[in-house]
């Protein structure tokens, strides 16, 4: 028997919605494969990841995925595949590597970690390092953090970028998560003043500007700032505002400006009408998915500890908004990807 780190593929059989068995294509070399498991996945289709990210996570695949309510017509969809665009790895609640088999036997095949601060920095880049392409990472400091910006900072994420070492540079598709945050009820946040938010925004948009990054862009509570920098940096800086809950002024800013919008799991939550709107109003070149995982799990996972696999539950409900079919958003929001994140490797083949 070939032992299991000289499999090249692993592959899955999946029962569908109504019993009917589909089995990926075996390769010419069949004794380099190995069947791991069972599981109903609906429309999602097989996956094919390396074995070192799946021989320690068989239990998941017995798991009956139908739990993710978005099968519709009982047929495989093999090249139906989504990238979460922000996901918080090193903060995730299950080990990383079963939830990167997880995702990716749902489909959810590339995800980017995020950088916030410079203590978690060298955690996402040895994932991007390590786990390249499917795994890609951004580096930068969060408006929470923004105190910790300095030019040593910049200094060392300028030296990542531009590194020799090709397995370290390769990983680095963008600058974030920076931007402004001025959400602070009663004071009980204890945030950064504004004046050092909007220096360690604008010195970041620099960095990107200069090492030719897209950037990873958080605002909350703080339209105004957010448009007029935004304005500052047109046709200089690209990139997406994540997790976008603002105002549908600052969504027009931002697509006139050149930037993207990437739409979490909150748009699923009762509450999200004006949300709804903005997605609604979106070009479909300029949307993204993402999870923010492990925080805002969408409808029905609210309440749970979120995770890149759950990234589908939002895209269904993007495509119901946009009145399009969850085909036609996973690939308009992977051609979205390979335009904003040149460096991100969408080679699956």
């Amino acid at each position: 028997m070939v032992p299991p780190q000289h499999y090249d593929h692993v592959i899955f059989m999946f029962s569908f919605f109504r019993g009917v068995a589909g089995l990926i294509p075996r390769p010419a070399d069949a004794s380099k494969v190995r069947l791991i498991g069972v599981a109903n996945f609906g429309a999602f289709g097989p996956a094919r990841i390396p074995w070192g990210r799946a021989s320690k996570v068989k239990e998941v695949y017995s798991h009956d995925f139908s739990v993710h309510g978005l099968r519709k017509s009982g047929r495989l969809l093999l090249d139906m595949k989504f990238i979460d665009v922000h996901v918080h790895l090193d903060k995730l609640k299950t080990p990383f590597e079963e939830a990167l088999a997880s995702a990716a036997a749902c489909g959810v095949t590339r995800v980017i970690t995020i950088g916030t601060e410079p203590a978690d920095h060298p955690v996402v880049l040895g994932y991007a390092k390590k786990y390249f392409p499917q795994v890609a990472c951004t580096l930068g400091i969060h408006p929470h953090e923004a105190q910790l910006w300095s030019e040593d900072v910049g200094a060392w994420i300028r030296s990542k970028v531009l590194s020799e070492d090709a397995e370290e540079s390769r990983g680095i598709v963008a600058v974030g998560e920076i931007g402004l945050d001025y959400y602070d009820e009663n004071g009980a946040r204890n945030l950064p003043s504004k004046d050092i938010q909007r220096n360690a925004f604008r010195r970041q948009m620099d960095l990107a500007e200069e090492l030719g990054l897209p950037v990873e862009i958080h605002t909350r509570d703080a339209d105004d700032d957010c448009a007029m920098i935004l304005n500052e940096y047109r046709g200089r800086v690209t990139g997406l505002l994540h997790c976008f809950t603002s105002s549908m002024a600052l969504a027009k800013t931002a697509v006139d400006c050149g930037f993207d919008i990437s739409i979490s799991g909150v748009v699923t939550f009762k509450n999200a009408v004006a949300l709804r709107e903005v997605v609604q109003f979106l070009p479909l070149s300029n949307l993204h998915v993402e999870t923010d995982a492990p925080f805002l799990a969408p409808v029905p996972q609210r309440g749970k500890s979120n995770l890149p696999e759950f990234v589908l539950h939002t895209a269904q409900f993007v495509a119901d908004l946009k009145g399009i079919s969850l085909d036609e958003l996973s690939r308009a929001t992977r051609a979205n990807a390979k335009r904003l994140f040149p460096k991100l490797s969408m080679d699956e083949s």
